[in-house]
């Protein structure tokens, strides 16, 4: 389980870092949702879930 960890926080650092395509970022989550059991509905609802989310403004702490 901790290589799926380590793994899915690879995949959201090229993601936050621009390294993956639009195109790749929903199969690369997508596959590591699969990689620990989460059937194919489950995974397309929670992409789905990500897309609104994306949508919404997102809310940073000030800097210290």
């Amino acid at each position: 389980m901790e290589a799926v960890i380590g793994v899915m926080l690879q995949v959201l650092a090229a993601i936050d870092e621009g390294q993956l395509s639009r195109e790749d970022r929903e199969p690369a989550v997508g596959a590591v949702l699969g990689a620990i059991g989460i059937g194919k509905q489950q995974a397309a609802t929670t992409l789905a879930k990500l897309k609104r989310a994306k949508a919404a403004p997102i809310e940073r702490a000030p800097a210290a």
